[in-house]
């Protein structure tokens, strides 16, 4: 799905060195303080950590909604939710190995995915909200009508998370 050349893709680096904060200790957790958005640009500025450069940047996914309908009892929240969806090809956790690259670069929001149709286009963010960002490292193709989060009241489930995942907070950035 690389529709801009400046698409996330692996640059080699470890934390504290070519420019990379020194804090970051685990793979797939968004260093926030190199991610943004650009409103005025409507695109997004991320660096995820990465044990090695197989990874790629597969679809970025809009979960805003899913957020809102089965966790919040359908409050709006001022928190955009997008999933990152990263895989090195396989089903191996590599969360707690040495980082050694990162993803790095420019997610437009025309590339943003929405779940429930599959279709691109409809991602819009104010200056004020921020957005959560999930790091999803997993092997299936499309996150597609999948559910982040559930919640049945009945068995009073906590949200789902999948095996492998990091991620962040980030802000309207410069």
């Amino acid at each position: 799905m690389r529709q801009n050349p400046n698409w996330p893709t692996c640059k080699s680096g470890r934390p504290g060195q070519n420019g990379y904060s020194s804090k970051h200790q685990k793979n797939f957790d968004l260093i926030t303080k190199e991610s943004f958005f650009h409103h005025s640009k409507k695109n997004i500025n991320i660096k995820i950590p990465c044990p090695d450069n197989t990874f790629e940047l597969r679809k970025v996914y809009d979960f805003t909604d899913d957020l809102q309908n089965n966790i919040l009892n359908n409050h709006k929240t001022n928190v955009k939710v997008l999933a990152f969806h990263i895989s090195d090809g396989t089903n191996n956790n590599r969360r707690n190995e040495p980082i050694t690259f990162f993803l790095d670069g420019e997610v437009n929001f025309n590339e943003v995915v929405t779940p429930s149709t599959c279709m691109t286009g409809n991602f819009n963010i104010d200056e004020s909200q921020g957005i959560l960002i999930i790091v999803i490292n997993d092997n299936i193709e499309c996150l597609c009508d999948k559910f982040i989060f559930s919640c049945n009241r009945e068995d009073k489930e906590a949200i789902r998370k999948p095996e492998e995942a990091g991620g962040g907070v980030i802000v309207a950035g410069p």
